[in-house]
Order: structure tokens, then C-alpha cells, then sequence
């Protein structure tokens, strides 16, 4: 005969739920505060001991020869950088602080009858060692690969040159990315990577990045409290630095870089541009609608010069290592002007693009960027189609299209520029096609220097003092 089953009592289950439950809680409690606790002992940013001898009074090495400037003892208090100098400095025409350093770092010069003084009246912290100051002209873009690369390219070439050590200046010890927040750059991976290839130059052995720093570190500040930064390093920009170089400083740098982004990702980069023509798209971003048409021609063009035709449809998050995949295996790019043609720089030497600029878009050099950023590669050739009608736009409200008729050299106000960034663009099938097929056939066989369409220029343009336009005077 089977025994019954005994059952525990309802009010002793409930009982041993409530307890369970009850450790729980304590053990989350428990882990909770040890992470708060490992959170707290983390060493800080900032130090208030300030270095034995440590001066106080700020000044600047500019090195306009080379795109940088030194700040030692540079100040930071309150979302503003300041050099702190002495009336007697300022007096004597000495003073060259005040100044707008980049696009978005502005540095005050204060006054004080004496520096040591106003430090003894004030609660200080202190950032020792060497800080890259990295301005991002455009922090709203967090993901815009062709902002980052107008200053990481500059910045590899002056670590990687003789005038870095010339000025005295040695390893990294940290980045400062003083108007940008650090969950903007989270998940962007081409971003980082290429940040690690920027840097490395001038960072320590073995050491993939030196620490960064963002504006939200500086909440480790309280409101009265004063930042000093031992020593600063910030790039001329060509917002407010007309003749800073945008690009490589040279080829012998873009293809060392280049090499370096292929060898540590264990790609395998061709010897010659691949046979292949590459229709590359932001998925994100404005469309060229007649893309269908555009995807036919190219075919064509593709079928008569042995080239295989592709489209390729990419977004800013993709990883860095999917963009350089694509580029090894691309011969002839073909993109509307967009991020996704910072790419272009680690294109197979004697590789092709064929860049699509819209209409009006001229305004602060855009049209330019990446341009700059192929001819100082020295063996990726660039040609451009142009839009030069409005015919070529599709405006995204009847508000934007008042623009229409404002020519590029007029565009040059914020709602102007927005309303031709956010159109989507029609291209002239027909002239892209011959386009290419010029190109295609003026490097064939490795010219070096093929004759190539001059750029289509949208106004008077003069010299940006980068190395080409200096070479060809």
C-alpha cells in the first residue's frame, strides 16, 4: 500500500519564500554597496597636492610652423579654460593667452596682480603629466567619422614627427575631451580604433590608449573648486587656423598609417586596387534617389573596363574593421559626400573616388574634407560630380527649398547649410558614368600622375596651406 504524500503546511512555504526573499534582498544590498565601495577607492582624476616648485602663472608655445600649440599651467574652472598671468606680464606685451585656441576651446587670460596670491586664495586641484586637448569641431556628431578625421590625422602626423620631440614633448599621459560627454563615444568603435591608431605615436609602450577624460570627469570638481593642467597640447584647426592641414602631413605618414590600420586588424591590403567598384551609402543617412538609375550605369561602366559592380550599404556603427574590409576589396569608390568617405583613406594605392557632392554644399570647406584627406595620401586619385542646380535637390519641406536659389557662395548660414544637408540628392546619371570611365582609364596601367577632371569648384576658392597647394606654387 502507497504511503501518502506528506505536504509541507501553506503558512511554512509562505514562511521560507519571505526568508529567501528576505537574504536576497540583504545580498543585493551587500553587492551593491562592495561596487559602490570599489567605486569610491578608485583613484582620482584630479590631485589637490600640488608638485613642490609647481608654477602658477600660465603661458603658450605656439609652433604655428607645425599646426600646435604648449600650454603649460593652463586653467580650468567653471566650463572655461583661463591662463592666469600677472599684471606685470600683461603690462609688459607679454601676454598671448587670450585667444580662441580651436573651434570650440576658448582660453580667457585673467589678470591678478599676483599668480601665487590668487593660488593661495582659491581651493586648486591639479592634472599632472602631458593631456592632448581634443576638439571635435562638431560634438553634436559624436559619430562623424569625417569630423574625427580632420583631427586625428593632424594629431598621428605630429606624434609621429620630428617637431614633437624637437619641442620637448614626450609620452601621454592623458586625453581630454573637454566638450564631449563620455556616453557619446559609447559603442562607436570606429571611433576608438581609430583613436588608438592616432595616438599610438605617443603612447606609452604597450599601451593601447592613454586615459581619457571627458566633460563629466570634471564633475569630480565641486563649483569653487579650480583645475590646473601641467601641461597641454592643443592642434591648430582650419576653423580658426586658415592654414592648418586637414589631412596627412605628408604620404610617407598615410601609408604608414594605413599599414598600421591593415597589419593590426590582419588584413591583408592588395598590392593594386582591386577590380571592383564599390556604390558605398550611409544607411542613415540623406539617399540619392535615383540610386536604381545610378546602380545601372555603373554596371555598365563595370562591364566594359572588367569591373565587377557592387552596392554596399554601411552606417556609423558598423565596425572599423567591416569599413576596412570593404576598402581592401574596392578599386573605384563611388559615395555621396558623406562620412563614410573618410574611408577613402585606407583605399588600395592607385584605388579611385568618385565623390558625389550635392547641391550648395560648400559652406566652412565641407566640400572639401575628404578631398584634402585623399590627395594627402598622394596615391588614392579623387574626382567629383557636382551638383549646380537645384534640379539636383529634394528638399524636405517647402520652408528648406527657399533656399534653392541662393547660390553656394550665400549658403553659408546654419539654416541654409541644414536645409541642404538634410536634402536628398538626384545626380545626373549620364555624367557620373563618364566620369568614371575617364578616370578608370587614365589610371589604367599605374600612372601616378594621371590627368584627371580638375575639381568642380563651387566659388573662388584660395589655398588652404596644405602641402599640395604649397608644393604646386
Amino acid at each position: 500500500m502507497q504511503k501518502p504524500v506528506q505536504r509541507a503546511p501553506v503558512a511554512a512555504l509562505l514562511l521560507a519564500l519571505l526568508l529567501a526573499q528576505a537574504c536576497g534582498g540583504q545580498e543585493g544590498q551587500v553587492q551593491q554597496a562592495s561596487g559602490a565601495q570599489q567605486q569610491k577607492h578608485q583613484p582620482p582624476l584630479f590631485t589637490a597636492t600640488f608638485p613642490h616648485g609647481a608654477a602658477i602663472e600660465s603661458s603658450i608655445a605656439r609652433h604655428p610652423e607645425h599646426d600646435f600649440s604648449v600650454f603649460d599651467h593652463l586653467w580650468y574652472h567653471g566650463s572655461r579654460f583661463y591662463g592666469i598671468q600677472s599684471s606685470a606680464t600683461i603690462r609688459a606685451n607679454a601676454s598671448n593667452l587670450g585667444l580662441q585656441a580651436s573651434k570650440n576651446v576658448g582660453i580667457i587670460t585673467l589678470a591678478t596682480a599676483n599668480p601665487k596670491k590668487h593660488y593661495a586664495n582659491i581651493q586648486a586641484k591639479w592634472l599632472g603629466g602631458l593631456t592632448l586637448l581634443v576638439d571635435q569641431p562638431y560634438p553634436q556628431f559624436p559619430d562623424n567619422m569625417g569630423f574625427w578625421a580632420e583631427v586625428l590625422l593632424p594629431l598621428y602626423s605630429l606624434l609621429s614627427d620630428a617637431a614633437w620631440r624637437g619641442a620637448g614633448l614626450g609620452r601621454v599621459d592623458q586625453i581630454l575631451f573637454a566638450n564631449m560627454h563620455r556616453s557619446q563615444l559609447t559603442g562607436k568603435d570606429w571611433v576608438w580604433e581609430m583613436m588608438k591608431l592616432a595616438v599610438a605615436p605617443g603612447a606609452a609602450p604597450g599601451a593601447e590608449l592613454p586615459r581619457t577624460i571627458f566633460y563629466d570627469d570634471f564633475g569630480q570638481l565641486n563649483r569653487r573648486e579650480w583645475l590646473c593642467i601641467q601641461r597641454a597640447v592643443l592642434l591648430n584647426d582650419r576653423y580658426i587656423h586658415k592654414r592648418a592641414r586637414s589631412g596627412f602631413w605628408s604620404p610617407q605618414l598615410a601609408a604608414r598609417f594605413r599599414e598600421e590600420a591593415y597589419s593590426k586588424h590582419r588584413i591583408t591590403m592588395p598590392p593594386a586596387a582591386p577590380r571592383t567598384i564599390t556604390l558605398l551609402n550611409n544607411a542613415h543617412s540623406e539617399k540619392v534617389v535615383n540610386e536604381p538609375d545610378l546602380i545601372e550605369a555603373l554596371y555598365d561602366v563595370g562591364k566594359a573596363f572588367g569591373q565587377r559592380m557592387r552596392p554596399l550599404s554601411m552606417t556609423a556603427e558598423a565596425p572599423f574593421q567591416s569599413y576596412l574590409a570593404a576598402m581592401a576589396r574596392t578599386g573605384v569608390l563611388v559615395s555621396r559626400h558623406g562620412p563614410q568617405l573618410a574611408n577613402s583613406m585606407f583605399l588600395p594605392p592607385g584605388a579611385v573616388v568618385v565623390e558625389l557632392i550635392p547641391y550648395n554644399w560648400h559652406g566652412t570647406g565641407f566640400g572639401e574634407v575628404y578631398r584634402n584627406i585623399t590627395w594627402s595620401t598622394a596615391d588614392v586619385h579623387h574626382v567629383a560630380w557636382r551638383a549646380r542646380h537645384s534640379r539636383w535637390a529634394l528638399y524636405n519641406s517647402t520652408d528648406d527649398q527657399r533656399y534653392s536659389s541662393w547660390t553656394a557662395k550665400e549658403c553659408e548660414s546654419q539654416h541654409c547649410v541644414d536645409a541642404h544637408a538634410k536634402a536628398h540628392m538626384v545626380v545626373d546619371t549620364a555624367a557620373v558614368a563618364e566620369l568614371t570611365q575617364e578616370s578608370l582609364a587614365a589610371v589604367r596601367g599605374g600612372a601616378v600622375r594621371p590627368r584627371l577632371r580638375p575639381w568642380p569648384i563651387a566659388n573662388e576658392e584660395s589655398a588652404r596651406g596644405n602641402w599640395w597647394h604649397i608644393a604646386s606654387t
